[in-house]
């Protein structure tokens, strides 16, 4: 029974946990912290607002919203919902069409790997943009009190994607959570970012989006590094030891090498004043340590904000050699394209309060049972998690695991664990495994290769992909471009993967051949008293090489890059 939550509320609430926090100014910790405590309060005033918003729309009428007074009201009225609930509704979006799962059209698409098919577009309303900018505004809030430096001054250096990569039919822009996120939301003001956002607007190739971004950052008194996946400031750093010559020669001069191909109104917007003083600092620094790594750059750096958990947490403790002595490690929260659900408020610690205001949150045990509500969980457990948003999702299953680790008041705070089944996620790409399949299968066709068995192998080691195959004894051999074929398929899987190779987040794939016989002794680990052939599946997606001392041949992707 859920105690305190059956009661039939009238109206939808005036002021809404998220208006709250919106309107409570630069700290707005104190009147979270105030949510946390009532959270079943908070979570009925949210699913109440996001449900009588949309009781006049499509999906509204069809499910009978104006009649929604509780929670088990809702319940009965909407089951679990899964992509497949949507995608005819986001098409129909993209054409044009309004007051489907929302009131008016979109304000934008977020562009994601799917979990049933190629990339989707999920629509975002207003509403929605605007819970995604108070959770945003909460985790920068967080930090502060921990990295007093990072209240008044210094640059803040964020990572991103592109915001826009086109527009659907009916014109309205679609593009990456990131991207929007910093253009809604740039922590602390736009006048504390290290760069401008042009520099991922305007220029269109990888390197030389770098290379502005390091130039712009290198002549900035750095105090915060933040985005989704520590790799991507290892790589970047790579790339700037590798050109500091240019770099440093650039920030002495107040010049832009003629390599970057800017348009010439862009490139005088980007030009620097010469800073000679800063040119000779990292001349200095790079003599002291043998090398241009986050230390020597930015010797005020106070804080590194990325993820903390998951496969790409792994990043972080290759990071933390090159970085000055004493800097503080945050989590930058928990989320998806779907919605930002927690707000991590200790340093180096994954797990945080629920973002109430800004979804309805319901959690499904793993070994059964119905969903549970925020309050209703137990501390260790891991659930799977299932969202109402603003932007139209209802009792949305996204796939992902997560753990609880403590409350503040009624609110888990819950940190992420892992996708679930058959998905691939190595740097935050989410390959679904029926994709993964779907292109694996057509490439092996094409190549004239019969295969009794393959998996592929999410290596957070290596930050790669393993494909472990093997052949029929009465196939072809394996060409000499298999690995290269093999990484053509991970190609194809969406947008997501070619673009993280390109940042040299995800290592070339490989391709291990494995010996006769491998197959069978996969089954064999699997059955046994009770438990036949038949009541085994494989699985696709494994987190090592299933019996590695039967590989015969591993070959490495070196003959393809990411466009």
């Amino acid at each position: 029974m859920l105690i305190g939550l059956l009661r039939h509320v009238s109206t939808v609430f005036a002021v809404t946990p998220n208006q709250r926090l919106l309107a409570a100014g630069a700290d707005p910790l104190p009147t979270y912290l105030d949510q946390c405590q009532a959270a079943p309060e908070t979570q009925l005033e949210t699913l109440l607002d996001i449900v009588g918003r949309s009781a006049d729309t499509e999906w509204g009428r069809a499910h009978d919203f104006s009649g929604v007074r509780s929670v088990d009201d809702f319940r009965a009225r909407v089951p679990l919902t899964e992509w497949s609930d949507y995608e005819a509704v986001s098409e129909r979006m993209q054409e044009g069409e309004t007051n489907l799962t929302f009131p008016g059209a979109p304000e934008f698409f977020v562009l994601t790997s799917g979990t049933t098919g190629f990339s989707k577009l999920i629509p975002e309303s207003a509403a929605g943009l605007a819970a995604k900018r108070a959770t945003s505004d909460l985790r920068i809030a967080a930090v502060v009190p921990h990295v007093p430096s990072l209240r008044d001054e210094g640059a803040i250096l964020t990572f991103a994607n592109r915001r826009v990569f086109g527009t659907t039919p009916s014109g309205i822009e679609f593009g990456s959570a990131s991207g929007s996120n910093l253009t809604l939301s740039p922590p602390l003001g736009p006048s504390r970012l290290a760069y401008p956002l042009s520099i991922l607007e305007r220029v269109d190739h990888e390197h030389d989006v770098d290379y502005l971004i390091l130039l712009c950052a290198l002549g900035a008194d750095v105090r915060a590094i933040r985005g989704n996946n520590a790799g991507r400031l290892i790589t970047l750093l790579e790339a700037a030891d590798a050109r500091r010559d240019d770099l440093i020669s650039d920030i002495r001069h107040g010049t832009i090498t003629p390599s970057i191909t800017l348009e010439p109104e862009l490139r005088a917007s980007l030009t620097q004043r010469p800073n000679p003083a800063r040119a000779d600092a990292l001349d200095a620094a790079i003599a002291e340590r043998g090398h241009l790594d986050a230390a020597a750059a930015w010797p005020n750096l106070a804080a590194l904000i990325f993820w903390l958990s998951g496969s790409v947490g792994r990043y972080m403790a290759d990071l933390l050699p090159h970085a000055p002595s004493g800097v503080t490690t945050f989590d930058i929260g928990y989320g998806a394209s779907e919605g930002r659900f927690n707000v991590p408020l200790n340093p180096g610690v994954s797990a945080g309060p629920l973002a109430l205001h800004a979804q309805f949150l319901e959690f499904v045990p793993l070994d059964g049972g119905d969903p549970l509500l925020a309050h209703e969980v137990s501390d260790g457990a891991s659930y799977r998690l299932v969202t109402t948003s603003y932007s139209g999702l209802y009792r949305y299953d996204i796939h992902d695991i997560v753990r609880v680790d403590g409350f503040t008041g009624g609110s888990p705070h819950i940190v992420f664990e892992s996708k679930g089944a058959d998905v691939g996620n190595v740097a935050g790409e989410k390959i679904a495994g029926s994709e993964l399949m779907r292109e694996i299968d057509a490439a092996l066709l094409q190549a004239g290769l019969t295969v009794r068995h393959y998996c592929v192998v999410t290596d957070l080691d290596r930050h790669g992909y393993d494909v472990c195959l093997e052949l029929d004894p009465a196939s072809a051999p394996p060409p000499a471009n298999l690995a290269d074929i093999t990484e053509a398929a991970l190609t194809r899987t969406g947008m997501i993967y070619p673009y993280f190779r390109g940042q040299g987040l995800i290592a070339p794939s490989r391709t291990l051949v494995m010996a006769s016989g491998w197959q069978e002794q996969l089954y064999a680990t699997r059955t046994g008293a009770g438990v036949s052939r038949s009541q085994v599946k494989l699985p696709l997606i494994v987190l090592e090489v299933p019996h590695p001392s039967l590989t015969t041949v591993a070959l490495m992707s070196s003959a393809l890059t990411p466009d």
